[in-house]
């Protein structure tokens, strides 16, 4: 019984290790782990002084997908994992708005928005048969 319960100390230690070596998301450290930063902005009208609030901000990247709303004050802020990413801003009875942005482990990178009144996801108006 003590003959298994030392190779079972010993792979416990040994898958640890490995672990700390390969690293994990979120374990902080290791060799391939990947760190995380912060997508932040305001989205605004192409009034002036017009700001945004529900807006759908998107980041696109790495096979995954993260999404976010705009506060009452236009501002948003996304936590992904460092890469590159296509980020959208949209709201109904607005054009939607891209860009590619890069986002580097514990940084914050600012992506502001200027979205124009237009027909992305306008809402149809009734016909009434005239």
């Amino acid at each position: 019984m003590k003959k298994y319960l030392k190779l079972l100390g010993l792979l416990l230690v040994l898958g640890l290790f490995i672990m700390g070596q390969a690293g994990c998301p979120g374990c902080g450290g290791g060799i391939g782990s990947v760190g995380f930063g912060k997508i932040s902005g305001v989205v605004h009208g192409s009034i002036p002084n017009t700001l945004i609030c529900k807006a759908t901000v998107t980041a696109t990247g790495g096979g995954r997908t993260y999404s976010t709303l705009t506060d009452e004050t236009g501002r948003y802020e996304l936590g992904v994992p460092a890469g590159t990413y296509t980020v959208t801003a949209s709201r109904e009875t607005f054009n939607n708005a891209t860009s590619s942005i890069t986002v580097n482990s514990d940084e914050t990178k600012t992506q502001d928005f200027n979205l124009t009144t237009g027909s992305g996801h306008t809402i149809a108006e009734p016909s009434f048969g005239m």
